[in-house]
């Protein structure tokens, strides 16, 4: 059973980042699984009362959740660094990349 929560994702380390069409900057960072959990820490307020910016956090989540949980793959931390390079990716409104190291 895999999950995520919110924790600081270790930068030195390969991780996610998840970038949004509507917001500049990246929006949260997803590390490594451990225990099952995935480490996702969100760069932008999540409590946010400005309309664009509850869309690209409840988008942002929603995409967490699929990728993540509700998809089912048997290694859902290789699936997502598979998605960063697909047109799925490229056509979303969030945006997953790669990042090898403390790149961000």
């Amino acid at each position: 059973m895999w999950s995520w929560a919110e924790r600081e994702v270790a930068r030195e380390q390969p991780h996610l980042m998840l970038s949004h069409d509507e917001h500049d900057a990246p929006v949260a960072l997803v590390g490594a699984p451990v225990g099952g959990i995935f480490p996702v820490q969100f760069l932008v307020s999540r409590g946010s009362d400005d309309e664009v910016m509850r869309r690209v956090v409840a988008d942002t989540v929603r995409e967490l959740d699929y990728y993540l949980i509700e998809l089912g793959e048997p290694d859902p931390w290789a699936y997502a660094g598979y998605h960063c390079g697909t047109a799925a990716n490229l056509y979303s409104r969030v945006h997953w990349g790669y990042v090898d190291s403390k790149e961000t």
